[in-house]
């Protein structure tokens, strides 16, 4: 099973391990990504209830003591998410290692790692802790697509036309992930790459100490550590640039969406048929679902 080229079997595989974990703390992250509608409700009702618009028998102060027990609620179901996902990924990086090291141990057949020993602390470190982030984006993802949905629900049931406005900006995020994504894959294979060859350079070095000191030739290796530093710090620079664009275009994409949900509810907003509240639930439910859409592109 070629594992490298389908990280999705791979994590499937990995889901196996424990399964139990997965699901109590899928389970916990969808109540976590959930909760903050029923924040959006409860704003869109305070602000309802200082402008009038509230149903009878209801104030301000009675959404905003639902809006603190809900907050402490959240705030205990976070504790309980964040020590049941700590134990399965301490579960998931422990499994990884466990299987390499016991494949280059006990496997039958030609067992050598193709980098040296020094090089090697990159796949044992980083690249198992990029499977384990991989797999904690599948236990956040559910919760994250059910805001998405009940969220867009709960805007359209309010203004299906305002809605549709609001998510165009979304949309060209999305489009501007799936441009990105090839030349962010790149970069960050040649940053990793980069990062091996200083590794593998170091130990090298350190266990050619006496040969390099009774050769004489301390400044040439001091000058190819400097080279491929160097190389190294381009490489993740450009990684960096990469990826702080994607996520400056999809934070910018909020402000575009405010601005539209302002420009074309303003008409709604006098006529009556949208409420101060409704442009607080907009407004609240809009950066967390920017907030998705840049996950997703990360993921």
């Amino acid at each position: 099973m070629n594992f490298a080229s389908n990280p999705l079997r791979l994590t499937l595989g990995l889901l196996r391990q424990r399964h139990w974990l997965f699901i109590g703390s899928a389970a916990l992250w969808l109540t976590i990504h959930l909760l903050p509608v029923l924040t959006g409700v409860l704003t869109k009702g305070v602000f309802d209830a200082l402008s009038g618009a509230a149903p009878a028998g209801t104030s301000a102060w009675t959404f905003l003591a639902l809006a603190l027990t809900l907050d402490i609620s959240r705030i205990g179901v976070f504790v309980a998410g964040i020590r049941t996902w700590a134990t399965y990924w301490v579960e998931i990086t422990l499994h990884l290692r466990h299987n390499i090291l016991n494949h280059l141990l006990t496997a039958t057949g030609s067992r050598r790692l193709p980098e040296s020993p020094s090089e090697s602390v990159t796949r044992f470190r980083d690249d198992v802790n990029d499977v384990g982030e991989y797999v904690e984006n599948w236990v956040d993802v559910w919760g994250f697509a059910s805001y998405a949905v009940v969220a867009l629900t709960i805007m359209a049931f309010i203004n299906p036309l305002l809605t549709l406005l609001a998510c165009v900006p979304l949309a060209l995020a999305l489009a501007m992930t799936n441009v990105l994504r090839p030349h962010i894959r790149n970069a960050r294979r040649s940053s990793r790459e980069a990062t091996s060859r200083v590794t593998d350079f170091l130990g090298e070095t350190f266990g050619s100490v006496q040969a390099v000191k009774a050769s004489g030739r301390e400044e040439s290796v001091l000058a190819r550590f400097t080279e491929l530093n160097e190389a190294r710090r381009q490489r993740a620079l450009k990684d960096t640039v990469l990826t702080e664009l994607f996520r400056s275009v999809t934070d910018n994409m909020v402000n575009i969406a405010t601005g539209v949900v302002l420009l074309v509810g303003a008409t709604a907003l006098r006529d009556g048929s949208f409420s101060v509240g409704d442009f607080a639930l907009f407004v609240t439910y809009l950066p967390r679902l920017t907030g998705v859409m840049s996950f997703i592109g990360l993921m």
